[in-house]
């Protein structure tokens, strides 16, 4: 599987990263945030919700739409 390749500004820092889709997850849209080789939270496609983005650090969780977006034209 290819790494989708991210780039993105939150609260004022630049970060460059990869969604990696998480193997055997099976119809539904699991992917994992990479920066700098440091697993950074993970992004679901959810039926009721949406593109939802969960940490343990509550980092980057109003972005999910955004990275969804990505993973969607990366798709397309």
């Amino acid at each position: 599987m290819e790494n989708i390749p991210v780039s993105f500004e939150w609260k004022g820092q630049q970060y460059k990263g990869y969604l990696s889709k998480v193997a055997g997850s099976g119809t539904s849209a699991s992917f994992h945030l990479m920066i700098e080789g440091y697993y950074r939270g993970q992004l679901l496609l959810t039926d009721n919700c949406g593109w939802q983005f969960s940490n343990n650090k509550n980092e980057f969780t109003d972005l999910a739409e955004d990275f969804g977006d990505v993973v969607t034209a990366w798709y397309q």
